[in-house]
This record gives C-alpha cells, structure tokens and sequence, in this order.
C-alpha cells in the first residue's frame, strides 16, 4: 500500500484542471508513495446541490480503510510546490496535522504554462508575493486521525466556509496539533470567486451546529 492518498472533490470537475493538479503533483517529485483521487459531483445534480462537505466525508470513508498511513485533503485548483508533500507526511506521522494557512492566490498568466513548463517555476519569486489565509485547503493527517477531527458540516451546501468550520472543530475536539507552513509556496490559481449568500448561509449553518453541540459528520 501507497504511504499517501491525495484528495480533492470540486463540480463537474473540468478535464484540464484535473490534469494540471495531477501532473505537477508528479512533477513535484515527492520521494514518498502516493495515490491521488479527484471526486466529482456529477451524479450528485439531480439530488441537489453540490455538496463539497458531503463528498469530502465520502472520500474520507472511502479512504481510512484502505491502509494509507496519511490522507491528504486538497483543492483541485492548487499547484503545490516541491517537498510540500514529504513535509506533509513527515509532520502527519508525529500524530498531528499539518495544516497550510498561507498559500498565495495568483492570476494564471502569470504562471508559466502548467503542468507542461512546472520545472520553469520560480518559486522563490511566488513566495514573495502577498500571502492569504486560507483555512483548510491543504490538510494532511494519520487516516487513523481523521475520524477525531469530525469531518465536515455537511449543512453547508457549495462551498464556503466548511473549511473555517472544520479547521475549528478539529483543533478543539482532535488529538491533533497544527502547523503552518512559510517555506513552500502552495499556489492557487484565481478563479471566479464563490457567492456572498452562500458563505452568508453557511455561516448561519455552522452557528447553528455550534448552539446544538453537534460536531461529528463522521459517524
């Protein structure tokens, strides 16, 4: 069994960008073994919504029992940087999370052509440009920890402030610890941003979820 399943879920995930993320995955080079799987929501349309939080929670489930010693959550439009992935496993295996809250949110034409010109990146210059928050769009933890985190509020349709909700949950209910990390320059590539009504609603979700004590999407 591969050391390290990489998972990422987003709509009708679209073939270029499944490529790209794949690709400079292996471009990367990490020197453990890894897996990566993309879900998608296809199948979910015509019973609503998408649900990001709900396919996460699927993926999870699907992945604890396969043997993987880290699972790694990530979204579909990253480009992750060189070592990213051995760092995130090394840190995983001390029982914690390792979690990323500083990537840099950048248009793509100034990226070079990816994945095909991924080892012209330079990633010194990326990592002087200004950081963003972003809680939980790169998690890795123990499969065998997953479960302790809770998953995530599967109330909160889209996509938007699940990870907020998540990142809250897992710090305060795991046997978990977190990590951020300055050195690698975790990239997402500008896309057309999420709608204010949907983070407005799920924020109202995960109020709701805090009043009732309810926390655990994993059961």
């Amino acid at each position: 069994m591969k050391q390290v399943a990489i998972m990422a879920v987003a709509q009708n995930i679209d073939m270029r960008v499944m490529y790209r993320f794949k690709e400079c995955i292996r471009k990367s080079n990490p020197s453990v073994s890894y897996d990566v799987y993309l879900l998608g929501s296809k199948k979910l349309r015509k019973k609503g919504p998408f649900n990001k939080s709900k396919l996460l929670n699927r993926g999870i489930k699907k992945l604890v029992p396969m043997g993987y010693e880290v699972i790694i959550q990530a979204d579909i439009d990253l480009v992750v940087p060189p070592g990213i992935i051995d760092e995130t496993h090394r840190f995983a295996m001390t029982g914690k999370i390792c979690f990323y809250n500083c990537h840099r949110r950048i248009d793509p034409e100034q990226l070079p052509r990816l994945p095909e010109e991924y080892d012209k990146m330079d990633w010194k210059k990326y990592l002087k440009f200004e950081k963003e928050a972003a809680n939980g769009c790169w998690n890795g933890i123990q499969s065998k920890y997953w479960y302790d985190t809770g998953g995530y509020n599967e109330n909160m349709i889209e996509w938007g402030k699940e990870d907020d909700d998540w990142r809250r949950r897992a710090h305060r209910f795991g046997k978990v610890g977190f990590k951020n990390h300055s050195r690698f320059c975790l990239i997402h590539v500008n896309h057309p941003q999420r709608t204010k009504d949907c983070r407005k609603r799920n924020r109202q979700c995960e109020i709701r979820a805090l009043n009732k004590g309810k926390w655990n999407w994993l059961t």
